[in-house]
């Protein structure tokens, strides 16, 4: 998901930057960069992912007795499935189907608050890093700053990798974006 979603915006923000430069100078300038060494990097990365684990193992341990009432209902049915009269087992099969569907309906919300609440967090940490990209790709002149971890990238020339220049420029700025 964070992968995407950086690579999405490094391809729009480098190609939207990329006219200026390409018009003034007959060289276009090329670079790279590896965002997933980035992103570990990242002043409050790690605290952002430790913030989300934290927040979903809280949302799991919320859902588990949801998970633990059905588990009961269909063991209990297991049990008695053969002393069960036909009307009385269709209506117990109807009830686990029931709350099978309740189950679900409720991950399936659980799993979409866990992702906004990953996204909200990630979201400061995006942003500096993009700053950060924007800057070294104007500071340097470059037209094109790739995404190898986007996949994208089959081989290039070492010299071209910005990442440990971005990291560092990661490192020197202040949350704001100021230096």
């Amino acid at each position: 998901m964070r992968r995407a979603a950086l690579g999405a915006l490094l391809t729009t923000m480098t190609l939207a930057g990329s006219t200026g430069v390409a018009a003034q100078d007959s060289a276009l300038r090329v670079g790279f960069i590896n965002s997933e060494a980035i992103l570990q990097q990242a002043p409050g990365y790690q605290e952002a992912i430790q913030q989300f684990q934290s927040e979903l193992q809280s949302m799991e341990q919320e859902f588990q007795p949801r998970t633990a009432e059905l588990q009961q209902m269909m063991a209990d049915y297991d049990q008695q499935a053969l002393a069960l009269s036909d009307t009385a087992r269709a209506m117990r099969e109807e009830a686990i189907f029931q709350k099978q569907q309740q189950v679900q309906l409720e991950a399936n919300q659980m799993q979409q608050r866990a992702q906004q609440r990953q996204a909200q967090l990630m979201q400061p940490v995006m942003d500096r890093v993009s700053e950060a990209i924007e800057a070294v790709r104007v500071e340097g002149g470059y037209a094109l700053i790739f995404d190898a971890a986007a996949g994208g990238l089959v081989a290039a020339d070492p010299e071209l990798d910005l990442t440990d220049t971005v990291v560092a420029r990661l490192n020197t700025a202040q949350p704001g974006g100021e230096r």
